[in-house]
């Protein structure tokens, strides 16, 4: 998407552009996050500004303004609960938290205290947890270290090198208390533990995938899920 319009398929394979110019808030500065709730429900996130779409990215309108000149860095949808990642907060240079809010429609968003993960975290998940039907798992990863909440996003607790490997790019779980996190140089952790413990997946992916070098990086994951979990 640019600063004037978002691009919308039900197929993959054929795309129509939706004019969001009535916005007048949109700049031109980089959207990183974007989540459904598989329904008819949608956000995204610029700066420090969330934006919503109830009827499938028809229309669109500024739900959060947050208004502390963070950036928002991921967004997530698990178990009736949105989330977004915002870094930077208030100018700050290591200063992160997770919005939380239960509505695509309302403004009402709950902030956790600062997760202590760095500002160059640009990786969040949120799963069913695995000890509570009730609850998801949320973590954040940046380079090798873990922020985890099992309770929705309410507390995290942060937990430096335990990542088999450092970059950490992209997050992502089967909602069975199965985790993968990539990073650069092919490098691939994984969690069967809910994100507890870490372990050593595909170092270089080069050797699995022929014309895959040690110099790129993997950028995302996702599961062989229906989403949303």
């Amino acid at each position: 998407m640019s600063q004037d319009d978002i691009l919308t398929s039900t197929d993959g394979a054929t795309w129509s552009s939706v004019d969001v110019s009535g916005l007048t808030d949109l700049s031109e500065t980089d959207v990183h996050s974007l989540a459904t709730d598989g329904g008819n429900n949608w956000i995204f996130g610029q700066d420090d500004r969330v934006y919503a779409s109830t009827n499938h990215g028809v229309n669109w309108f500024l739900l959060k303004d947050f208004d502390d000149s963070s950036n928002i860095r991921e967004a997530a949808y698990s178990n009736n609960k949105w989330y977004v990642m915002r870094t930077g907060i208030n100018g700050g240079s290591s200063v992160e938290k997770v919005g939380v809010a239960s509505s695509a429609s309302s403004g009402s968003w709950t902030d956790s205290a600062d997760i202590l993960i760095g500002n160059n975290a640009k990786a969040m998940f949120a799963s069913i947890s695995t000890g509570s039907a009730s609850e998801s798992t949320v973590i954040v990863v940046n380079s090798d270290d873990m922020a985890r909440s099992t309770d929705s996003g309410a507390t995290f607790t942060r937990t430096q090198n335990c990542l088999p490997f450092g970059s950490a790019n992209g997050i992502s779980s089967d909602g069975s208390g199965n985790w993968v996190v990539v990073h650069n140089g092919g490098d691939v952790s994984y969690s069967n533990d809910d994100g507890q413990t870490w372990n050593t997946g595909v170092e270089n992916l080069s050797f699995v995938f022929p014309g895959f070098t040690s110099t790129e990086a993997i950028k995302s994951v996702a599961p062989n899920k229906v989403l949303p979990l």
